[in-house]
């Protein structure tokens, strides 16, 4: 599939192991077809130029079933139940 997930495989016995994938261990960017998980938060650069943590965050809340975008402290949107 091409879809970005830079995948390490391993064949024995004709049985593939996943070794790592990039989808796994996000840096910088999130791509359609991600899974996002209760660990994951995305946070928006400071700038294009400066890659430093910026006012904006992107979270599942555990406790409300709901993603949220936060501006710095504030809940900026909220979003219906999660179906997970």
């Amino acid at each position: 599939m091409d879809n970005g997930n830079l995948i390490v495989s391993d064949e024995v016995n004709h049985q593939v192991k996943i070794l790592w994938q990039s989808f796994a261990n996000q840096i910088d960017t999130f791509l359609p077809g991600m899974k996002m998980d209760d660990n994951l938060a995305l946070t928006s650069w400071r700038s294009y130029e400066d890659p430093a943590p910026g006012n904006f965050s992107f979270e599942h809340d555990q406790e409300e079933n709901k993603y949220i975008i936060w501006k710095r402290s504030i809940r900026y949107w909220k979003s219906s139940v999660s179906n997970k």
